[in-house]
Order: structure tokens, then C-alpha cells, then sequence
């Protein structure tokens, strides 16, 4: 207690705040390690390679991450933002969705293209929805601005199901993108192994898959994917007005406290 009578200030815990400063540090630098190992190593990489690279212990990288999944989606997490920082998130929704789209596969694109392990290893693709905070492709909303310009969205929003339905359905278009992307870069990788002398054999659409550039697989995933969303989003919107008794019924005005509403 001051003389004055007044609390005395809190006393600032200088060394808590220089661990933590010094934790933050150092869970950088193991992520910027794992990120030569998998360049040395491909996306493969063991726990053990890591360490390695590091000039670590295993034990001492489960310090900062409980395991490799926690590395991994950590590395993801700092791919997928600087993936985001090449465009402005803040405008999306003052463009049609139909650009945002274009550029988001096209910048997972050219990111595959030019760190295919580490676009590999850290599962880039599969940060989608919530995921701890960190930046990600909302596809949920990009599927709910399709609902909005097909003319449908007052009409379905407070369905039963529609929360899942949407999430389901943007969990679908992710699923599309990084599939494609991902069986581009192993038909890239299996054209080099038998050109490199390898014994091996691959199917005919394998390597035409492989032959095409960054831009072409951008291109042709985006003309593949924009019409689709919206007819497949027409047909089934239908289906689901006239489905409502497969739905989970409850009152949308009576959430319970540990559900966010949307």
C-alpha cells in the first residue's frame, strides 16, 4: 500500500515477460529449422532429421510443440499467412466472390509451385474454418456469398442444417483444391524420378497432369471450379428446402451459451 493511501502500481514481472519474449524466439528459429529440413529432406521429414538440423533434441522441440502434428500445423499456420498477405483480405467482401476465389487457387498454386515439401508437410490446403485464431481461407463464407448471389440465402439461412450444410459443403471445395494441387505435385514428382532414370511407370493422365505449369493448373482448376459451385449449389439448395424433416430440429433464437451464433 502507498503512503497516500492509494494501491501501490503492480510491479511488472520483468523475467516472465523476458521468458516468454525468449520463448517466442526460439519457437521461430525451430520453425525456421524445420523449414531448411524439409527443403534438405523433402516432406518426409522425420522428428529425428529435424532435431538434426537443428542441432536439437526431439525432446527439446516438444517443448515448444506438443508433437509433429503441432509443428506441422504451427508451419502451416505461418504458410497460410503469408499466403493471405498477398491480397486484401479486408475487401472480400466489396469484390465478386468469384475473384477471391480465382486468386486464393491461384496463390495456393503458385505457393505449391514454388515450396511443394513445405506446401506438403505443413497441409496448408486443410487450414480451413476455425482454427486457433490464426489466418485462414473462410470458405464458408465464400460458399455463403454463392448462396447470396444465387438469390437464395434469405430463403435458407435459418434452415435446420443449413450451418452444417454450408460448412460441409466448403469443407468439399477445399477438399477439391488441395486434392488437385497435391496429385499435380506427385505426378510432377513421378515424371522427374523416371526421367531421372528411375524404373518406374506412370498412367498417361498421370503425366499430363504433371506436364502442366503453375499457371495452367490454376487456370483449369478455376474454370473447373466456379461454374460447379453454383450449379451444384442450385441443385442441391433445392433439395435441401424440401428436406427439411432430415434435419436436426432446435430453436435458433435459443442457442445454448457455448454455441457462437453466426
Amino acid at each position: 500500500m502507498a503512503t497516500d493511501g492509494k494501491p501501490a502500481p503492480k510491479k511488472i514481472d520483468r523475467r516472465s515477460s523476458r521468458w516468454n519474449e525468449h520463448r517466442a524466439q526460439r519457437r521461430e528459429e525451430l520453425l525456421n529449422l524445420t523449414h531448411e529440413a524439409v527443403r534438405r529432406y523433402g516432406a518426409s521429414v522425420s522428428m529425428d532429421q529435424i532435431a538434426e538440423v537443428a542441432q536439437t533434441s526431439k525432446s527439446i522441440i516438444y517443448r515448444y510443440f506438443a508433437d509433429k502434428t503441432g509443428l506441422q500445423n504451427a508451419l502451416g499456420e505461418r504458410m497460410l499467412g503469408e499466403i493471405l498477405a498477398r491480397f486484401d483480405t479486408v475487401v472480400m467482401k466489396d469484390v465478386p466472390v468469384e475473384t477471391v476465389l480465382t486468386q486464393i487457387i491461384h496463390l495456393l498454386v503458385e505457393y505449391a509451385d514454388s515450396e511443394p515439401g513445405l506446401y506438403i508437410f505443413a497441409r496448408v490446403p486443410e487450414l480451413h474454418g476455425e482454427f486457433g485464431g490464426a489466418p485462414m481461407i473462410n470458405y464458408d463464407f465464400l460458399v455463403e456469398q454463392y448462396i447470396v448471389g444465387l438469390g437464395k440465402y434469405d430463403d435458407v439461412q435459418r434452415l435446420r442444417g443449413f450451418r452444417a450444410y454450408t460448412r460441409g459443403f466448403s469443407m468439399g471445395v477445399a477438399t477439391f483444391i488441395s486434392g488437385t494441387i497435391d496429385s499435380w505435385l506427385a505426378a510432377r514428382e513421378a515424371i522427374a524420378r523416371a526421367e531421372s532414370g528411375e524404373d518406374i511407370s506412370i498412367s498417361e493422365a498421370k503425366y499430363e497432369l504433371g506436364l502442366q505449369t503453375a499457371e495452367q493448373l490454376a487456370n483449369s482448376l478455376t474454370a473447373t471450379i466456379i461454374p460447379a459451385i453454383g450449379v451444384m449449389l442450385e441443385t442441391s439448395l433445392s433439395h435441401l428446402l424440401k428436406a427439411q424433416d432430415c434435419m436436426s430440429e432446435y430453436d435458433q433464437d435459443k442457442l445454448p451459451p457455448y454455441v457462437q451464433r453466426a
